[in-house]
């Protein structure tokens, strides 16, 4: 089923950028959009390191949960 395969799909963590402590885990660009009032699509560009900082909002950095 799909709902199993789901469970172990990476999670996204998002980061204080300046002291790099851990904000939330998110199941999703679009969950991360919900609770943090950031684009999916900055959720998304940083995970992919689309820019030098990857700093979204000032403020987040997100990363795949290894």
């Amino acid at each position: 089923s799909s709902a199993a395969s789901d469970v172990y799909k990476r999670q996204i963590v998002a980061k204080d950028a300046i002291t790099g402590e851990v904000i939330g885990f998110f199941r999703s660009t679009r969950d991360a959009e919900k609770h943090l009032y950031v684009s999916r699509q900055a959720v998304s560009d940083s995970l992919n390191k689309k820019w030098k900082t990857n700093i979204v909002a000032g403020t987040y950095i997100f990363e795949y949960d290894e």
